[in-house]
């Protein structure tokens, strides 16, 4: 398994309203890029993505809205991601308000490149944290687990996953 952490403090009036409306409207995530480290060119994260009713693909639904992503809540979405396809990801909200957000997200169908299964459910998981430091700023924390089938991970490499977590800090502090 591949570990990629992330730890940054979010720019200066962010508001933990504002990410959860930025994490509900999930249909807008594909406005994700990085930064391809060896071409140095951006590269699309995600083709699409839909909020859905359950994890079965065919319950797509609206974007969520940020009062369901509350402490307890389980949530599922449909990604068409850049690299691997269609996936499932399940989101455990452990908790949001005020003072922080603590997500944790994995796949919960097979992720599979050209037809191959590369990854079972759960072995792409991320832990996302933000919460307040002492001084009562907003800081974030992820730590995205990759475990990919043998000959996936060698085709993968480290600097590529560290680009795309931090393509998704971007986002949630961009917009």
């Amino acid at each position: 398994a591949v570990l990629v952490g992330v730890a940054a403090r979010l720019p200066e009036g962010a508001r933990p309203a504002v990410l959860l409306d930025r994490l509900a409207a999930v249909s807008t995530h594909t406005g994700i890029v990085y930064i391809d480290p060896e071409s140095g060119a951006e590269r699309s994260l995600l083709n699409a993505a839909t909020a859905l009713d359950g994890p079965e693909p065919a319950s797509r639904r609206p974007d969520f809205k940020a009062d369901e992503i509350a402490a307890g809540a389980v949530l599922h979405m449909l990604v068409d991601d850049a690299q691997a396809g269609e996936v499932v990801y399940r989101i455990d909200v452990r908790a949001a308000g005020p003072d922080g957000i603590d997500l944790l997200v994995a796949n919960e169908s097979t992720v599979r490149w050209m037809g191959m299964a590369i990854a079972g459910p759960g072995q792409l998981s991320s832990l996302f944290s933000i919460t307040r430091d002492d001084a009562g700023r907003l800081v974030y924390y992820s730590l995205t687990a990759s475990e990919l089938a043998g000959w996936a991970a060698a085709g993968v490499d480290d600097a590529t996953l560290l680009a795309r977590a931090l393509g998704w800090f971007r986002f949630l502090t961009d917009g």
